[in-house]
């Protein structure tokens, strides 16, 4: 009983740093194409 709690609840961290790193991946992605697409347009690049 209890050791089916603390592997549920390790389940639901290693889940919650996927989701983390998914989403600070798409953050990441969409500022660097924003930031080149500025660049581009202020001829910078």
């Amino acid at each position: 009983m209890w050791s089916r709690r603390a592997v549920s609840h390790r389940h639901h961290l290693q889940h919650n740093k996927v989701q983390f790193m998914a989403d600070y991946f798409l953050q990441y992605k969409t500022t660097t194409e924003n930031t080149l697409e500025r660049s581009q347009g202020s001829g910078i690049l």
